[in-house]
């Protein structure tokens, strides 16, 4: 038994091993967004799935593609979140805003045309609370926190491109 024979039971210790380190990264806000959105769509899918047999469905899988692009967009997002690129962070900030735009913004725009209530007030945030599904709150809460979380990735990406190229 040699030094060259012989094989190491034990891995090396370096940055990318350890369990510290993969706490570190499974915890990471990317991760966390990237969970979170696929936990959604996978029961948002079985939930449409269930929804499909209703005989009031007249095409069962359109309906199912419809009650899919918001979770698919958010899962989409997340993954573009963890490649953690200037382009890809640009794209799922763009992405978060249609998402945003699409579930909240609309929404809470028209509440003062038709109950005739200030747009930055109490009223109307208790009536857009009360008007929209749970689903749509989630994927609101969701773009809301990705155009966060990604605007300051984004600045962040830039200042190290900034201090790699002085």
């Amino acid at each position: 038994m040699n030094k060259y024979n012989e094989k190491p039971t034990v891995p090396p210790s370096g940055k990318g091993n350890g369990l510290r380190f993969m706490l570190k990264r499974l915890f990471q806000p990317q991760a966390v967004l990237f969970s979170i959105a696929l936990v959604y769509c996978v029961s948002e899918f079985i939930n449409a799935r269930q929804e499909k047999d209703n005989p009031f469905v007249f095409n069962q899988w359109m309906f199912v593609r419809d009650l899919m692009v918001g979770p698919l967009l958010m899962l989409i997002t997340a993954v573009l979140l963890l490649i953690h690129r200037l382009s890809t962070t640009a794209i799922a900030i763009a992405i978060a805003g249609y998402l945003f735009y699409v579930t909240g913004y609309r929404y809470l725009i028209s509440i003062p045309n038709s109950h005739g209530v200030p747009i930055l007030s109490l009223d109307a945030m208790r009536i857009w609370f009360k008007g929209m599904p749970n689903n749509l709150i989630l994927q609101t809460v969701f773009a809301t926190v990705v155009l966060i979380f990604g605007t300051v990735q984004l600045l962040r990406l830039r200042r190290m491109r900034r201090k790699r190229l002085s």
